[in-house]
């Protein structure tokens, strides 16, 4: 091949066109550091504090008003493999059933297996509505979601503009589905958000936010996040100190975890009906109980805490 062959393929290749998509990712890339840094990155891990409310079980549907004081909060991620653990020490605000003491809670995800640690050290595996929701909150943090939309085995389409912002929808490969939001000037990620499943609330979508970027060996991390479940404040988080490539030890799901077996959902329901009167039933059994009062032409479940013990 000649010279001026090569130089006409140079040319070609110089002058090639990113797709939109693309466009939005190389702009996200680039604003937390650069490409090659975004992708050196292995480990990564922060910790802060905070407020998580107890959406779902405050007095009224639509109250938030009932939350937990985070401290010494921290989460680890293997990027590369995909794993991630989360502790934090929760404490009530509010009269909570177990009681105003401070609770620790250790759990994470390893692909398809989510686990809890207890305080005795002991592993358990989660169901796989808890596998799937932490699997997506892997994703909802702004170098994981990017890291996502540049893997050529993931997909991204749909690129559009709102509100200032620049938008694009990601497949990954492990077939998580979320949109990406970056700032139209700075080009910094702004939001995640994900449509997803809530026991209360059915189809709803989970948004993480981000600010308050700050450089972190070359690499731009938010300080701030905050998650909601459609218009409800589900999480804040105030991260003081962060750790890129650092040694975050073994993610591993325990073995426990793995070769315990996959829990489809909760357990059957045990429900107990005693006539308190004629034509209401008090229905007990386990910890959520129910009254079901029987009119001329219907019946009336009051309390259905979830579908299986509702069914």
């Amino acid at each position: 091949m000649g010279r001026r062959t090569w130089i006409a393929l140079l040319a070609v290749g110089a002058c090639a066109q990113l797709t939109p998509e693309q466009q939005v990712v190389e702009d996200a890339a680039e604003a937390l550091g650069g490409r090659a840094a975004v992708e050196a990155v292995t480990t990564l891990s922060f910790e802060g504090e905070g407020e998580r409310k107890n959406l779902g079980q405050d007095l009224t549907p639509d109250a938030t008003g009932q939350s937990f004081s985070l401290s010494d909060y921290r989460q680890s991620m293997d990027i590369p493999a995909k794993r991630s653990r989360i502790e934090q020490t929760r404490t009530p605000s509010f009269l909570y059933f177990r009681g105003p003491d401070p609770m620790r809670d250790v759990g994470g995800v390893d692909g398809d297996v989510a686990y809890d640690i207890g305080a005795d050290g002991v592993a358990t595996r989660t169901t796989n509505a808890t596998a799937e929701e932490r699997r997506l909150g892997f994703y909802l943090y702004p170098l994981t979601a990017v890291r996502a939309a540049m893997d050529a085995s993931s997909s991204v389409a749909n690129a559009h503009d709102i509100d200032g912002e620049s938008l694009i929808d990601v497949t990954t490969a492990d077939g998580v589905e979320l949109t990406l939001a970056i700032d139209g000037s700075s080009k910094l990620p702004t939001r995640v958000t994900s449509m997803t499943s809530h026991p209360n609330l059915r189809d709803v979508t989970y948004e993480a936010r981000y600010a308050d970027y700050v450089s972190v060996d070359g690499v731009m991390l938010p300080t701030r996040m905050s998650v909601s479940i459609d218009d409800y404040a589900l999480t804040e988080l105030r991260m003081t100190a962060h750790a890129v490539n650092g040694d975050i030890g073994d993610l591993a799901a325990p073995e426990l975890a793995v070769t315990a077996a996959p829990i489809a959902g909760p357990p059957p329901a045990v429900v107990t009906a005693d006539e308190v009167s004629e034509g209401v039933w008090f229905l007990a059994g386990q910890s959520h109980h129910s009254v079901l009062v029987e009119l001329s032409d219907h019946t009336m479940l009051i309390e259905a805490p979830n579908e299986v013990r509702t069914l």
